[in-house]
């Protein structure tokens, strides 16, 4: 029973993830599949500050969702930037 309510206390990001990884896709013209979560933004995928810039007003277009640049540098891994769309939907 705890291992089940610990479960219930991760926020599913998994549409978040999936918004993220087809749109770095699509702009890294690469598959979805071969974005993984723990990619790099910068190390892996070689998005640099501009290319963030860009992948964020394109979560705008798609989410409505505006995530501030300052928030967004914040973002390491493919899946820090899905957790971050994910907070900032709730809010």
């Amino acid at each position: 029973m705890h291992d089940a309510a610990h479960l219930n206390d991760t926020p599913d990001f998994a549409p978040e993830l999936q918004v993220v990884r087809h749109l770095l896709a699509h702009r890294l013209e690469r598959s979805a599949h071969d974005i993984v979560p723990m990619d790099r933004l910068h190390a892996d995928l070689s998005l640099g500050l501009l290319g963030l810039a860009v992948i964020a007003l394109e979560l705008e277009d798609v989410t409505g969702v505006l995530l501030p640049f300052d928030t967004l540098t914040r973002a390491v891994t493919v899946e820090d930037l899905a957790r971050l769309l994910h907070e900032y939907r709730r809010h």
